[in-house]
């Protein structure tokens, strides 16, 4: 594209204003963005696939540059234009870093805008522009367009002697441009901040999804940012970043937005992925199931058999299996029975039948609790009162404690690796994974043992957890009206 003269004589005496308002429209003509003159030369094809259309090679383009085209692929994950300056023989350098010059874009674009380019940061040159497509299975797919000559000099001096021109016909004179007020400088630090569908977003040790090779080694807020340090000189786009609290590692940049000027990072080489997994032979006996194969009548023995299974992919040891009755409304265990189980190859499994003999709390709700090791199993039953006497009423006792807590009165502080359990004084079913706060629901007194149901987001079910391991109660975790706090809070 070349900007041509634009010479109209007119004198003073017939200078109307028909010619005035011409002139002034050829100017505006002339000045318009590229935005319009690339609309008119837009390809009109309808294929989809991976194409720039448009500029084509050997254009010269200035300020914002819409490039259009077609970024339209099975199983599009995202799409973004990248830029390379060339040799002083137009051809592009070996191993050269591509720089992204567009945002990521995850919608599919058929013959039309696929970005639109600012210009104003790049230095005048030759330059090819690659289009960067990549689906959700990492195929890359690439069209690039070269040479193409960015010359926002010419478009200023050109605009400027245009505009003097006009000045002159119209016999007006072109006062001096007062120098401008220094701005303050930009910050053109470059950064990542999630996008707006993540909550936080996962950094890892090196450049690739798999958390057992490339671990995660911490994460990016929704809202916060991260200096990014450089790219990844494996070419997958990924960002080298440091968070404000120190911690440097990979972010990937389909989950990202990035701001600032990109086109001076260096590249970086990230760390190789971890080796696979050896898998080490052990065993690994867990309970199958949990069957009761006789009545549940009170004093008289239940015949419980208990299927264990070797899961591991070694030989087992012999165990021992553990049988517990508990009562659901106090958490009491009322009877413990035991069985055992051979030495069992990988896969295979063995049957044990435990009779247990539960004499108190009939006519209320019991569970079966069969337990190896951290595996267990549950039987959910009504005992039967059968030839049982009626229960003697307990005498009052003033150290009794069962009492459920108001919603959202107890937040109790738990660190990572505290111990919970299905039932006060049961057996353990987990640790947990991370430090937290949870929603405190009831306070229960078991065999003078102190425990807290609470609401576990890890399980996403109640579990129990032992005065001992609680680190901190915030808010009223008193037991109601006595105003007493069970643990020195």
């Amino acid at each position: 594209m070349r900007w041509e003269t634009l010479t109209i004589p007119l004198t003073k005496d017939k200078l109307d204003m028909r010619r005035i308002l011409l002139l002034l429209l050829c100017a505006t003509l002339l000045l318009t963005s590229t935005v319009v003159l690339a609309q008119e030369e837009a390809p009109t094809n309808t294929q989809t696939g991976v194409e720039i259309a448009w500029p084509f090679p050997i254009s010269e383009v200035w300020q914002d540059v819409p490039v259009f085209g077609t970024a339209s692929v099975q199983n599009l994950a995202f799409y973004f234009l990248e830029a390379a300056p060339l040799n002083d023989d137009q051809s592009i350098p070996e191993n050269v870093i591509w720089i992204p010059i567009s945002p990521i874009y995850s919608e599919p674009v058929v013959n039309d805008v696929l970005a639109i380019i600012s210009t104003q940061d790049f230095a005048d040159g030759l330059y090819a522009i690659r289009l960067n497509v990549v689906t959700t299975d990492l195929q890359r797919y690439y069209d690039t367009i070269s040479p193409i000559r960015l010359n926002n000099e010419r478009f200023a001096i050109e605009s400027e002697l245009l505009r003097e021109q006009i000045l002159t016909e119209l016999g007006i004179t072109a006062e001096e441009t007062p120098a401008p007020t220094p701005e303050t400088p930009t910050d053109t630090t470059p950064r990542v901040t999630p996008l707006a569908e993540h909550a936080a977003v996962n950094i890892r040790r090196c450049d690739i999804v798999d958390n057992t090779r490339c671990p995660i080694t911490g994460s990016l807020p929704s809202g916060q940012t991260a200096d990014v340090l450089a790219l990844s000189a494996n070419r997958t786009g990924w960002f080298q970043i440091r968070t404000n609290t120190g911690n440097v590692g990979w972010v990937s940049p389909t989950v990202v937005q990035n701001s600032g000027d990109f086109s001076n990072l260096p590249t970086v080489a990230p760390p190789t992925p971890l080796p696979p997994a050896t898998a080490v032979p052990q065993s690994n006996v867990q309970v199958a199931s949990l069957t009761v194969t006789s009545g549940v009548v009170c004093a008289v023995p239940i015949i419980a058999n208990v299927v264990v299974t070797n899961r591991g992919n070694a030989t087992s040891g012999a165990g021992t299996i553990t049988l517990q009755d508990i009562h659901v409304r106090t958490g009491t265990v009322t009877a413990t029975a035991f069985g055992n189980f051979p030495a069992l190859a990988a896969g295979q499994s063995f049957t044990s039948v435990i009779p247990i003999t539960v004499t108190t709390f009939y006519n209320e709700d019991h569970i079966l609790r069969a337990s190896v090791g951290n595996s267990s199993t549950e039987f959910l039953y009504t005992l039967n009162q059968g030839s049982c006497g009626p229960q003697a009423t307990p005498a009052p006792d003033g150290n009794m404690v069962d009492v459920e807590l108001p919603p959202n009165s107890c937040i109790l502080l738990l660190d990572r690796g505290t111990p919970f359990f299905n039932f006060p004084n049961g057996s353990q079913v987990g640790t947990l994974e991370v430090n937290g706060s949870f929603n405190g629901t009831r306070i229960t007194r078991v065999n003078g043992e102190m425990w807290y149901q609470f609401d576990n987001t890890q399980t996403e079910i109640r579990n129990w957890v032992h005065q001992r391991n609680i680190r901190e109660a915030q808010g009223t975790c008193t037991i109601p009206g006595t105003g007493i706090m069970p643990f020195g809070a």
